[in-house]
């Protein structure tokens, strides 16, 4: 049965929506390795080291106790004209008149704040709150601009938020709150909420604030599409390592079989991408004896009582009984994957791995968003997967030189020109 418009496409057994993703060939723009925009979009390493960044302060005082304008703690000075105060954000040196940019897709949830500018400078401030790609909500403060956008607005990452304001060094200002109960948004604190013997502020000091520049270096936004969380990858090819991708969206290297097999993972799971595919995400930790997976987050089935009793790791597909939809488990939810049956191969998915599952249906708490194909598409123009056929005994090729299986049933591998163990596809 194949239906039209947002209706699911029955096809061999599968519940997947049809719904066909166009490719474009993304611009060339300064974004950080996870996916989020610089406010700017210029390069991070041009920017001049002489602006204000997260928790710049000007706290030292003289033998009076006046503020000198200097900086107590080590951070780089704020300036005289801050003196008796700290930086909440980073500036970034941005010519007057120019453009500011959405770090990612947001909605403004506040009118522009006049006059934001600690310093009394008639620049506004807009707030845009944004969401990371576990779903976890998160606010941006876009300062000193003459903003573009009113509250209620909904910006598409990289859209123009407003231009830079009048300013002795032009500049503009991202402030992340990670504590939305923070309702006051500054761009600044003062010293008192900083004791001097303490290498940072005070909780209440910090306003539910984070280092922007490295908040968004080290998480992704939620419009970064890319495989879920707990999928294993790796490119075809002899010596080719295993990689899981972590709750951060970046790739964690799993160093040996026996680690592969200790987190319970299945090697006819792995899927096959382009070694270009890799190159769209950070790097993570190596997964080790020792070192385990990164914040698993895994769906539980419930009884009748509400009591679980059964876990589903993520990344896992399952189908309920006397219904065709299949679910992914991610971030402790079951998200319908609303794709065609090519879409569902091309992601090098196959119907073996979706596990049939008896008994009561999940209930709404248990279901999450549902997932398009454009949820994968991290990397316009590179391919995904379905750079080979199943993994089967049979389809295996000949090992080559120096290999050793743990289990020839399961998990083949090979020690590599430094002697280090990594896995290879029979790709």
């Amino acid at each position: 049965m194949i239906t039209g418009g947002n209706h699911p496409v029955i096809i061999g057994g599968l519940s997947l929506g049809l719904g066909l993703a166009v490719r474009t060939t993304a611009q060339a723009i300064e974004k950080t390795s996870t996916g989020f925009y610089y406010p700017t979009k210029t390069d991070p390493s041009q920017w001049d080291p002489n602006y204000a960044s997260w928790l710049s302060d000007a706290c030292a005082k003289d033998a009076n106790g006046n503020y000198t304008g200097k900086s107590l703690h080590g951070n780089g000075g704020y300036g005289p004209d801050n003196a008796g105060r700290y930086h909440l954000g980073k500036d970034i040196p941005q010519a007057f008149g120019l453009p500011m940019y959405a770090i990612a897709d947001g909605e403004v949830i506040a009118d522009p704040i006049h006059h934001w500018d600690v310093n009394g400078d008639p620049a506004f401030a807009i707030v845009i709150q944004h969401h990371l790609n576990d779903g976890t909500p998160f606010i941006g403060i876009y300062g000193h601009i003459n903003p573009l956008l009113k509250k209620g607005d909904k910006p598409k990452a990289g859209n123009q938020v407003g231009t830079i304001a009048i300013h002795t060094y032009p500049h503009g200002h991202l402030g992340i709150v990670t504590d939305l109960s923070q309702v006051t948004y500054p761009g600044y604190e003062n010293c008192s909420k900083w004791p001097a013997s303490s290498p940072t502020p005070s909780i209440e000091g910090l306003a539910g604030m984070t280092d922007p520049i490295e908040f968004i270096q080290t998480h992704a936004p939620l419009n970064v599409k890319s495989l879920p969380t707990g999928s294993l990858a790796t490119v075809p090819g002899d010596k080719a390592p295993v990689y899981r991708v972590s709750k951060n969206n970046r790739l964690q290297h799993i160093d040996s079989p026996e680690t592969f097999m200790q987190n319970g993972f299945d090697w006819a799971r792995v899927m096959n991408v382009s070694g270009e595919f890799l190159t769209c995400y950070a790097k993570g930790g190596d997964i080790t004896k020792t070192a385990g997976i990164e914040n698993p987050n895994p769906w539980f089935r419930k009884d009748a009582s509400g009591v679980p009793f059964e876990q589903y790791n993520e990344a896992k597909l399952l189908r309920f009984t006397g219904s065709d939809n299949v679910y992914i488990v991610a971030d402790g939810k079951l998200h319908w994957l609303h794709i065609s049956e090519k879409e569902f191969y091309s992601l090098g998915y196959h119907a073996q791995w979706i596990e049939d599952i008896m008994g009561n249906p999940p209930t709404s708490s248990d279901i999450g968003d549902e997932w398009g194909i454009e949820r994968f598409t991290k990397c316009p123009n590179v391919p995904l997967a379905g750079l080979g056929g199943e993994l089967t005994m049979s389809a295996r090729t000949p090992l080559p030189y120096g290999h050793y299986d743990v289990d020839p049933f399961v998990i083949p591998y090979r020690l590599n020109d430094t002697n280090n163990v990594s896995f290879f596809s029979s790709k």
